[in-house]
């Protein structure tokens, strides 16, 4: 399939979205799916989604958490470190920030370019 070919069946018609205007392209990227046959918007099973909520409230109040502990530690580590140490680890950090950043765009050119 061809990347224009992707991309269009990934688009809603017009008529769904003046219809249906929260359908998404992910809800109607046929019109096997999204649509019933009676031109209604089809639902899931919402069976788990309080449970889904109540995990995604624990995952962030963990990361919060930890974040309020590493902040809380930053003044330690600064003084075990020391200037030089802080150095190191600011430049060892953009050199793993310059190659993630050259790979996505070796990525991204491989993409447009059709080669990947």
């Amino acid at each position: 399939m061809s990347r224009l070919a992707r991309i269009e069946s990934l688009t809603p018609d017009t008529e769904d979205i003046r219809r249906y205007p929260t359908v998404s392209a992910r809800d109607c990227r046929s019109r096997r799916t999204g649509i019933d046959d009676d031109g209604h918007l089809a639902h899931g099973d919402y069976s788990r989604l309080l449970l889904q909520q109540v995990q995604t409230v624990g995952i962030v109040a963990i990361s919060l958490a930890l974040i309020v502990l590493i902040y809380l530690a930053a003044e330690p580590i600064n003084r075990l470190l020391g200037k030089g140490g802080l150095n190191v680890i600011s430049r060892v950090m953009g050199l793993i920030l310059s190659s993630i950043a050259v790979t996505n765009g070796i990525v991204a050119i491989k993409l447009n370019l059709g080669l990947g």
